[in-house]
């Protein structure tokens, strides 16, 4: 049996939130008033977010990523868009996540920034950060 063939709607590639929020909306079914409903947001961001024109805050992003079942997450992802994609999917700010493993925001802002590199212990407090909070 022949797949049915992706709409034209349907994003080419899943790079940013809004590839992916549409991209799930679609598979649902959903219309862009639906997805918002969901997510808790008024049907103008779902639309602002799949034109790509902004990126949903920080403050949505737990919505965001249980409507989507899943954190949007590139293998090979480099540290620094590994740790802003940590502290976004937990709907943290930089001073938030920075407390919350006792770190000063400074540190944490180098670390997302690129202009340093966590050490192997503070990736260890940041997996357990996250081992505990999944629990």
């Amino acid at each position: 049996m022949a797949r049915k063939p992706k709409s034209e709607a349907y994003p080419a590639a899943l790079s940013t939130y809004g590839d992916h929020i549409r991209a799930k909306r679609l598979d649902s079914g959903l219309t862009q008033k639906q997805a918002a409903e969901v997510i808790g947001v008024d049907e103008t961001s779902v639309f602002n977010w799949e034109s790509n024109r902004v990126e949903p805050a920080v403050r949505l992003m737990p919505s965001i990523i249980r409507f989507l079942g899943y954190c949007p997450y590139t293998p090979g992802l480099p540290i620094t868009d590994w740790l802003k994609l940590i502290r976004e999917s937990l709907g943290y700010s930089q001073r938030m996540v920075a407390g919350s493993l006792r770190i000063d925001v400074a540190t944490w802002r180098r670390w997302e920034a690129g202009s340093r590199q966590p050490s192997a212990e503070y990736l260890r407090r940041i997996t357990t950060f996250l081992g505990y909070l999944q629990e």
